[in-house]
């Protein structure tokens, strides 16, 4: 690739080489010029294809094994390092830094080109006159040095520019998310718009145009340049320098060409090649970072195996804090000894923050736990095993997000997918297509938590997990939730567990659990449960 990129180059030159030639020579050109011309713009259009066409493939196969790579070892990392490092930076790397990278990569089959022929015109300015060469260079060096530390000066008010814009939109996404709250809200609404999502928008404009002026007299700076080295080789040079007018008018016409074409395109290459170079780096200490994440846990690269029916789990002393670096601020759960066999029912309640949601992260494989073990079916769990663990589990979290499609189904009973859109009654609102895509997911939050279930039954998983699953049902699908769907699973052999403040239902559960400061205690379904319900605020997790 390299090799083309200096041939585009080099067939540039002769073409400018053959113009200058013949414009001596007026009008008696020559056929064998013509012929010479027309084979180097030939040659040169060739090869500039070539090398743009495929740098594009290359780029563009280079970037998206890139994005694979990295989305490989997102899907692999486990959840709590995940939320460490957060999903705007996963995001920006994936869009915005490797499309810095496309962008920057683009320009080398251009930027090899055009750096060819400034090396081979400043080769044949050379040889036409040395001093000329000298005084070309000097005069050059210095202009992109000045070019260099001024747009050095621009690049950081550019940078706040595009964080104080960033700034606008994550503020313009409140209006957005918060619509009912600020329509609710006059004093809100006006208070949000005016000292805040308005001043951003003016300050973001004031930066933009600040830079956008310095770069404006960049460019000028640029094109004063060029017309100033050609008015020193043409008005003083010669005064210093005995030089035939004819190379003076050869000399000339090369550096007119290079420097309103091939120097400021290789100028101009500086800053992206600089954010590409940026961009590498944060990408590689990503991958580094999630490749530390991911070291200890286990993936077996042959196909899972199905896990043996669940029979028994248990937790002896399990434990878990989010934060080993600042004791003070450390958010821990346990000890917990918990058991649970199949075919149970079991309810958890609590306060808001107490943990519940937390714990369901550690007992569910989610979190691997800083204290105690568990057992299931017998077999602790380990880093080597975890992924087998988790596969016993169906899991809906309030936060749930409904996919597109069901992925990992292999087979779809079309019948049986009928049945269960029909008993959740969102046959009118959605269906799945025969290869798993779902018709439509802009449901309500109710409804997308019921579909959710369906994709939960056609998992065929052993353990179901719902956290606060009925809090968005309306009063007959929680009726019909509590009374009939959770028997039904009972009778099939499948274990339950639900994070519920629903006290109207606790005789549905076998065993009920308060969850208080990170520990549990175990309640009697029909009184201490109802106590413990009374006695705290009916709130979500």
């Amino acid at each position: 690739m390299l090799l083309i990129f200096a041939l585009a180059g080099l067939f540039n030159f002769l073409i400018i080489v053959v113009i200058i030639a013949t414009m001596t020579q007026v009008p008696n050109t020559s056929v064998k010029d013509l012929l010479i011309f027309i084979v180097a713009v030939f040659a040169f259009v060739k090869a500039q294809k070539y090398s743009l066409d495929n740098s594009t493939l290359i780029v563009e196969a280079v970037v998206t094994r890139t994005r694979i790579r990295l989305a490989d070892k997102i899907r692999q990392t486990d959840l709590a390092s995940y939320e460490h490092i957060g999903e705007g930076r996963l995001v920006r790397l994936l869009t915005q830094e490797t499309m810095n990278i496309s962008e920057a990569s683009k320009l080398i089959s251009r930027l090899c080109s055009s750096a060819t022929l400034l090396i081979v015109a400043f080769l044949y300015i050379a040889y036409q006159s040395l001093p000329a060469f000298f005084a070309t260079i000097g005069l050059i060096t210095l202009g992109v040095q000045i070019y260099r530390v001024r747009r050095g000066m621009i690049e950081s008010e550019l940078s706040a520019a595009a964080d104080k814009e960033t700034q606008f939109f994550s503020t313009f996404n409140h209006l957005l998310d918060g619509f009912k709250e600020l329509k609710i809200s006059e004093s809100k609404s006006d208070d949000f718009f005016f000292n805040h999502l308005t001043s951003t928008a003016n300050e973001t404009e004031r930066l933009k145009v600040s830079s956008s002026f310095k770069l404006n007299k960049m460019i000028i700076f640029a094109q004063i340049f060029c017309y100033n080295i050609m008015g020193i080789m043409i008005f003083i040079f010669p005064r210093l320098i005995e030089i035939a007018p004819f190379t003076l008018i050869q000399i000339v016409s090369i550096i007119l060409f290079v420097t309103t074409g091939p120097l400021q395109e290789v100028v101009g290459s500086f800053p992206f090649m600089e954010r590409a170079n940026l961009a590498v780096r944060k990408i590689r200490d990503m991958e580094t970072e999630l490749e530390q994440a991911v070291a200890g846990e286990t993936r077996l690269k042959r196909k899972p195996r199905q896990p043996k029916p669940f029979e028994s789990l248990s937790c002896a002393d399990l434990a878990f804090e989010y934060n080993h670096s600042q004791p003070e601020s450390v958010f821990r759960i346990g000890p917990i000894d918990f058991e649970l066999k199949r075919g149970e029912i079991v309810f958890f309640m609590g306060g808001n923050g107490a943990g519940k949601s937390t714990f369901l992260k550690v007992l569910t494989g989610l979190y691997m736990p800083t204290g105690g073990g568990i057992v299931c079916n017998g077999r602790k769990v380990t880093l080597q095993n975890i992924s087998h663990y988790r596969s016993n589990f169906s899991i809906i979290f309030q936060d749930m997000h409904l996919f597109d499609r069901l992925y990992g189904v292999e087979t779809i009973d079309p019948a049986a997918v009928d049945e269960m859109l029909e008993r959740m009654q969102l046959e009118d609102k959605t269906s799945i297509f025969p290869d798993g895509r779902f018709e439509n997911i802009n449901l309500s939050a109710g409804q997308k938590k019921r579909l959710a279930l369906i994709v939960a039954e056609l998992d065929g998983r052993d353990i179901f997990v719902f956290d606060e699953w009925a809090a968005d049902q309306d009063p007959n699908f929680r009726r019909y939730f509590y009374e009939v769907y959770l028997k039904d699973l009972k009778n099939r052999g499948k274990t339950v567990i639900a994070v519920t403040h629903d006290d109207k239902y606790y005789n549905a559960a076998d065993r009920i659990f308060k969850m208080e400061y990170g520990k549990i205690s175990e309640l009697h379904p029909s009184t201490d449960a109802m106590r413990a319900s009374a006695s705290m605020p009916n709130r979500k997790d």
